[in-house]
């Protein structure tokens, strides 16, 4: 499953979370595979 996160900075998981999805500068995309975190994306 990937997972689109909303994010102000380019810090991977540690980014700061943006509270608009739609204008953020940042997208984290985390891919999860059997509850684990397989992959991380910053675009």
């Amino acid at each position: 499953m990937r997972i689109a996160i909303s994010a102000e900075t380019n810090d991977g998981l540690e980014s700061v979370v943006s509270h608009h999805f739609g204008r953020c500068p940042y997208f984290v995309l985390v891919n999860v595979e059997d509850q684990e975190v397989q992959d991380v994306q910053v675009i």
